[in-house]
């Protein structure tokens, strides 16, 4: 792996959203995420391995370090020469933490690299740290990692074309296009951010309740166990977007209300059923703007949180109206970066990260990350064969994932479509919640989904 494209960028400080990340990091709920992507085919490890290390000289932060001191504000610093761990094995092989699941950004890269294949299948597999970077940038990095294998092995008119990287744009990662801002501006956007959390604060979620287990749940599970996925066909992802269209709605505004409708039944069946309790679901908003495509892995995200009465889910009709209306409010104002405002200003005035944002306590119920057509995100433009991806030898089939849990914060999904297929991902923390009620809470949400795809023929 070449060091010296990505050097020349270091050192740089942490900007606000990065140093959120590391305060609410934590052993046993690490500030990680999972992409994997699914593969027919068999890799070749040689130039597998080739590929990895030109990706990663794109995208500087993934192979950084985190220094700080009491006296200094932390920063990211170069690793040197040192590569992520890159691990093979048989398709049937568990995914190996020595160490678990956390990442030390202080010893070692905020990201880590599986690959598992057999019987002409293989599944490639990477933990982020979501301090190096957001979903989106794991799927810029993924995707480039296919186009840099890609152009070792396929021939002719089949070979990738990348784009470079424009590595100098992390400089002004925290920007997130804001610019330059009039004080009156400033001044409204601070009584704003005040507003929002103030209102974040009253708003207390009630957590997803967790069934009693036939069994007594390790409090050291393995890692990355509490995953599971389902996949949605082609005609019911086509038959959700006639819907949406029929409501003058999105998809997105469709799989939050039956996330909502999911959420609001599950506590109902297991004994958390007040009407008055709040349900939240964290919905990542990404900030890029137009020309940001080439920006290496980072994070250019906040959070949108949306809060319901459990009540409100009685009537699913007025309830999609109202999601609708504040997922159109929440685009057009880019109220995703409230949560950075929030955090900023923390920042300034209690001189680091104050404890409510960074408790045990319950920020919401659940995370819903809807990625869309995760091929859209890659730099490179790859040649299709029946309209999947072909990476030289390898054809990609779907994207499973799942953003990171929390304390309280027990369900995070996310949602990719791949050649009209949809893969819905859910992860449940292991410590709460037995595999086959992971697999339960998966089954509901789907089977919502289904049913709302149903109303296309009414």
């Amino acid at each position: 792996m070449s060091d010296s494209k990505t050097a020349s960028i270091f050192p740089l400080p942490l900007v606000a959203f990065e140093r959120y990340m590391l305060a609410d990091d934590r052993p046993e709920y690490p500030m990680t995420f999972t992409l994997t992507l699914r593969l027919a085919g068999t890799v070749d490890r040689e130039a597998f391995e080739a590929g990895v290390d030109e990706a990663l000289a794109r995208h500087p932060l993934l192979v950084a370090l985190v220094e700080g001191s009491s006296r200094r504000r932390p920063r990211w610093v170069s690793s040197g020469a040192r590569r992520p761990p890159l691990d093979w094995g048989g398709l049937a092989a568990p995914l190996r933490c020595p160490r678990g699941e956390a990442i030390d950004l202080a010893r070692e890269p905020g990201l880590r690299l599986w690959v598992r294949q057999g019987d002409g299948r293989a599944e490639v597999t990477g933990q982020f740290h979501h301090a190096c970077c957001d979903g989106i940038g794991g799927l810029v990095f993924l995707g480039d990692v296919l186009a840099c294998y890609a152009m070792r092995v396929a021939e002719g008119d089949d070979l990738p074309a990348l784009k470079p990287s424009a590595i100098e744009r992390l400089r002004a990662r925290g920007d997130l296009g804001r610019g330059r801002v009039p004080w009156r501006r400033r001044l409204a956007r601070l009584f704003g951010t005040l507003s929002h959390a103030a209102r974040f604060s009253y708003q207390r979620p009630t957590p997803l309740a967790a069934p009693p287990a036939a069994a007594p749940l390790s409090s050291r599970p393995e890692p990355f166990s509490g995953m599971c996925r389902r996949e949605l066909s082609e005609e019911v992802s086509g038959r959700l977007r006639e819907v949406a269209r029929r409501r003058g709605a999105t998809v997105n505004d469709l799989l939050l209300r039956d996330m909502f409708l999911t959420i609001a039944a599950w506590n109902a069946r297991w004994g958390r059923g007040s009407r008055r309790a709040w349900l939240r679901v964290l919905m990542p908003a990404n900030l890029r703007v137009v020309g940001e495509r080439a920006t290496p892995a980072a994070n250019v995200v906040g959070m949108s949180f949306l809060s319901r009465r459990a009540g409100a889910c009685d009537d699913a009709r007025r309830l999609l109206d109202g999601i609708r209306r504040e997922t159109l409010h929440v685009k057009r104002t880019r109220r995703g970066l409230r949560f950075i405002h929030v955090i900023e200003w923390a920042q300034r005035l209690c001189g680091g990260m104050p404890r409510l944002l960074v408790s045990d306590r319950c920020v919401a119920t659940a995370v819903l990350s809807n990625v869309g057509d995760a091929a859209r995100w890659f730099t490179a433009t790859f040649p299709r064969r029946s309209g999947r991806l072909m990476a030289g030898n390898l054809v990609l089939e779907g994207i499973t994932g799942a953003p990171p849990i929390r304390p309280k914060t027990s369900a995070a999904v996310m949602i990719s479509r791949c050649a009209g297929e949809t893969t819905v991902s859910l992860r449940c923390d292991p410590r709460r919640f037995a595999p086959e009620h992971a697999e339960g809470l998966l089954a509901a949400y789907v089977d919502r989904l289904v049913q709302t795809s149903q109303e296309a023929d009414s």
